[in-house]
């Protein structure tokens, strides 16, 4: 949305930054729950600290992240696949790289595909 102009106040970027902060520290709690590196409390600590969460909404996500392994990284490895096809996308298109064509046939796909198919239909 940014790239598109959409996100031009300083509060809204910041605010998208804090988000990926997030995100970045779900995977770090996640991983390390999973591999007992970290215990509950100190996940909950380092969500508090690293993400800036009040303790309470902490709390919550930690008990999640223990039901769900592997969920919380699945946003940051979806939007990285989704990166690397753009790339190639423009590659492909050079100067007629159109963003919001990209975006339409890519969403027209309806649900997720493997990074393969996408790679088989939508960039070659």
């Amino acid at each position: 949305m940014e790239q598109l102009g959409y996100i031009n106040d300083l509060k809204t970027k910041l605010n998208r930054l804090k988000d990926q902060v997030w995100r970045a520290a779900r995977i770090v709690v996640d991983v390390s729950l999973h591999t007992k590196r970290m215990s509950i409390e100190k996940a909950v600590d380092y969500i508090v600290e690293n993400a800036l969460l009040e303790k309470e909404s902490a709390e919550t996500e930690v008990r999640r992240y223990t039901q769900t392994p592997t969920q919380p990284m699945s946003y940051l490895i979806g939007k990285l696949e989704i990166l690397k096809i753009v790339n190639e996308y423009k590659e492909k298109h050079g100067e007629n790289f159109d963003l919001k064509e990209f975006h339409h046939k890519l969403l027209s796909y309806g649900t997720i595909l493997p990074p393969s198919t996408y790679k088989r239909n939508f960039v070659n």
